[in-house]
């Protein structure tokens, strides 16, 4: 699975009448390889109503190339090989039928289908993966919103409803939002490793904290505010 950000210009005139007829953006383009062919590729442009649903400083004058999407993540549904995808500028995740490119739902966002509660809202997140238990985790960024956090949403796809929620761990309120990037490991039960990726404050915090039953019990911290890790996983032992 690869990305291939297109820029294209489109007439966005007919959505917003401030909106140029000329636009550049930057579109997302996803595609599956196989043996070096190209056996599958969804084109954002193809759903003309996500221009409308971002949330970033966008004025689609013409002027500029507007990133309204900006994909950060992909993953796989193994139960019926779909494709989640997360835009991080609309605040929303949406599942792809992997075989004909149809939008199958919507989580979040402007054109949210599965009624999120004030509490289930998120915003700007990154790094969201299906579980083996078929819940679906995001690490929420929270800009402008709440503090960082990471949440697991049981979905009922069909009636499209939250059937369970749940505030798995909320960044203490001590050390700075994480504005960009994220990501979350769970390790066993009760072990977590979670990375805070990165702040444009100058606070100096933890880079990736490892949570035992809810407890810190170890973090690394980066000298330089100005430094930050996208992610953290772990590794195995050889």
């Amino acid at each position: 699975m690869s990305t291939k950000p297109g820029q294209d210009h489109v007439d966005l005139s007919g959505l917003n009448p401030s909106w140029s007829s000329k636009a550049q953006v930057l579109n997302c383009v996803v595609q599956e390889i196989s043996a070096g062919s190209v056996v599958f590729e969804w084109d954002s442009a193809n759903v003309p109503s996500l221009y409308a649903d971002s949330t970033y400083d966008n004025d689609f004058s013409g002027n500029t190339v507007d990133d309204y999407l900006h994909l950060n993540s992909i993953d796989i549904d193994p139960k019926d090989g779909n494709f989640i995808l997360s835009f991080r500028y609309t605040s929303s995740i949406i599942k792809v039928d992997h075989t004909n490119g149809q939008v199958l739902w919507t989580l979040g966002g402007k054109e949210d289908q599965f009624g999120l509660t004030s509490d289930q809202i998120f915003s700007w997140q990154h790094y969201v993966r299906v579980q083996p238990d078929g819940s679906l985790m995001v690490f929420d960024n929270g800009n402008n919103l709440h503090q960082t956090r990471i949440l697991s949403f049981v979905l009922d796809e069909a009636n499209k409803k939250v059937t369970s929620f749940t505030d798995v761990y909320d960044k203490p309120m001590s050390q700075p939002e994480t504005e960009f990037m994220g990501s979350y490991a769970r390790m066993d039960t009760t072990r977590w490793l979670f990375g805070w990726g990165g702040w444009g404050s100058t606070a100096i915090a933890p880079a990736a904290t490892e949570i035992v039953a809810g407890t810190p019990v170890w973090s690394l911290t980066f000298a330089a505010p100005s430094v930050f890790s996208y992610r953290a996983l772990p590794v195995a032992s050889p």
